[in-house]
């Protein structure tokens, strides 16, 4: 419910996020979410794989050792997120 919080914070112009238990979701929105899912997800990112490389290293020089992450917005408005 915390992430879910901090994504719908964001609007929807940005995160969209939907609960299973707190939303209602409508018959296209189920078919969306079954077409798509893990495997759609990075074979998308698998082609932006440049810029996801430059975004994690901007992580690890502006983060260092990973202790901490960025907060959503910052994740969200990155060049990768495009």
């Amino acid at each position: 419910l915390g992430c879910a919080g901090e994504h719908r914070a964001l609007g929807t112009h940005v995160s969209f996020v939907r609960s299973m238990v707190m939303d209602a979701w409508s018959d296209e929105q189920v078919a969306s979410m079954l077409a798509g899912g893990n495997n759609r997800c990075r074979e998308i990112l698998s082609d932006r794989a440049e810029l996801l490389a430059a975004t994690r290293a901007a992580m690890v020089a502006r983060y260092g050792d990973g202790s901490h992450s960025m907060t959503l917005r910052e994740k969200y408005g990155s060049k990768a997120a495009d």
